[in-house]
């Protein structure tokens, strides 16, 4: 998910250390994998600066 988290923050022209990514109300640690997060179509991850 770091990857993800560093492009987004870079489209967002936003360091990533000032991003906080959540799934469910619950944060996304950075090394969190997507099957680790039992992912699935549809689901939506907020972030938050």
């Amino acid at each position: 998910m770091e990857t993800l988290f560093q492009a987004f923050a870079s489209k967002k022209d936003i360091d990533v250390s000032n991003l906080r990514f959540t799934l469910c109300g619950e944060t996304i640690h950075p090394s969190a994998s997507p099957e680790s997060l039992d992912l699935y179509d549809m689901v939506e991850i907020e972030a938050a600066w």
